[in-house]
């Protein structure tokens, strides 16, 4: 048995049911590109996307857009004094 996170957990939520978008109570904008293909998932987990591709040029790829929420930590460079 999967255990879900609750929803005010969630940054995104995708079920893959022959579509990609955000099923969270957010639902940030996604954007898909290329055809993506729809297969079996694992058992009890309904359906899964299947990305495969022979060049950059028919790849299928989705875009979660800007969202600071993905933004895991900042670079910080800071001089080190020798002495």
């Amino acid at each position: 048995m999967v255990k879900e996170l609750s929803p005010e957990k969630q940054l995104y939520r995708f079920l893959f049911e022959n579509k990609i978008e955000d099923g969270s109570d957010a639902h940030y904008p996604v954007e898909v590109h290329g055809k993506p293909k729809y297969t079996q998932g694992r058992a009890g987990l309904g359906k899964a996307v299947h990305f495969q591709s022979t060049s950059k040029d028919n790849a299928t790829w989705v875009d979660l857009g800007e969202n600071d929420k993905l933004k895991f930590g900042a670079i910080r460079i800071s001089p080190f004094p020798f002495g």
